[in-house]
C-alpha cells in the first residue's frame, strides 16, 4: 500500500515537472491545409457553412459593462434537425479564419464527429483574437492576467 502511494505521487510529481517544463510551448493548431476550398452548396442549392457574429457581454457577473461582437462560423451539412448534436470548436488563442476551411469537413475531427453522428459544427472565435477582440486597451486586457 504504501509503494503504491510513493509510486503515485512520485508519478504526479514527474507529471507536473513535465506539464510545467512544456508551458508555453503549446502547438498551433490553425487550419494547415490552405489549398481545401469550402463545400458550401448542397443539392438544394442551399448554403450548408456559413458565419455571424452575435453580441457577447463583456462581463458576465456585470451586464451593464456592454457586449462585443463576437465570431463564429457554422457547417450544418450532416445536421438531422433538432436533437443532433453540435461540436464546438474553439481554436484557442489565435483568430478563428480559415478553421471554417478544414473544421467544418471531414478533414478534420469535428467534421467527421458531425458526419458520424448527424451533428452540427460550430466554431467560436475567442474573445481576444481576431476580430472578436473587444478592446485592445489595457483595462480590456486586464482580465487576461
Amino acid at each position: 500500500m504504501r509503494l503504491n502511494s510513493i509510486t503515485s505521487a512520485g508519478l504526479s510529481l514527474a507529471g507536473l515537472a513535465s506539464a510545467a517544463f512544456m508551458r508555453g510551448n503549446g502547438i498551433k493548431v490553425g487550419p494547415i491545409d490552405e489549398t481545401v476550398q469550402l463545400r458550401s452548396v448542397s443539392s438544394t442549392n442551399q448554403s450548408t457553412t456559413g458565419w455571424g457574429t452575435f453580441e457577447q457581454l463583456l462581463d458576465h457577473n456585470d451586464p451593464s459593462q456592454g457586449t462585443f461582437s463576437q465570431r463564429f462560423w457554422y457547417g450544418i451539412e450532416h445536421w438531422k434537425g433538432p436533437g443532433s448534436p453540435i461540436f464546438m470548436v474553439n481554436p484557442g488563442e489565435q483568430a478563428g479564419t480559415n478553421f471554417n476551411k478544414t473544421y467544418t469537413t471531414t478533414a478534420r475531427l469535428p467534421g467527421l464527429f458531425a458526419q458520424e453522428l448527424g451533428g452540427a459544427v460550430v466554431i467560436l472565435e475567442h474573445r481576444y483574437w481576431g476580430e472578436s477582440s473587444p478592446s485592445r486597451s489595457s483595462p480590456s486586457l486586464i482580465s487576461l492576467g
